[in-house]
């Protein structure tokens, strides 16, 4: 679930607390993440109050976000929380901008997921996947030949 599809904090909250809804005490966990009580969450997830920017960094902190996931969601937190248009406006650009970049990001180094379990043990069942893998980024080493002698291994 990519907070960057998010343009509310508020339902991003909803979404992961819903997606996590077996773990027992979830909610209780992110209440202590952010640093604020049970009660407040549930009110900032039905009502108007909104989290503050240190709320906001804890729970970042508890879903591990990299720095552009956690720069993202903060952005959402002050767009929740802008008094004005003029400040509204200003974080929804800000928004955009992170969006355009993190989309390029993904774009820029798009890779198949291995979801099937064979795939998968097959993949981690030797280190010369994950070096076939890591040389294949590297121009020089886009080629069998390349990187058979490199990695000293048999050309099949």
């Amino acid at each position: 679930m990519s907070i960057f599809k998010y343009l509310d904090y508020k339902e991003y909250l909803k979404k992961t607390i819903d997606k996590n809804a077996k773990i027992y005490g979830y909610r209780a966990k992110l209440a202590e993440a952010a640093g604020c009580q049970r009660s407040f969450l549930s009110q900032v997830l039905h009502s108007s109050p909104h989290l503050t920017l240190e709320h906001g960094i804890g729970l970042c902190r508890y879903w591990q976000f990299s720095p552009m996931e956690r720069d993202y969601f903060l952005a959402l937190v002050q767009l929740a929380r802008a008094g004005n248009d003029e400040l509204k406006d200003y974080f929804k650009s800000q928004l955009e901008r992170m969006r355009r970049e993190q989309a390029d990001l993904s774009q820029r180094y798009r890779q198949e997921d291995i979801t099937r379990g064979d795939e998968s043990a097959i993949y981690y069942s030797s280190w010369h996947y994950a070096a076939i893998h890591m040389l294949s980024t590297i121009p020089e080493f886009q080629h069998k030949p390349s990187t058979a002698k490199r990695l000293q291994l048999p050309m099949a």
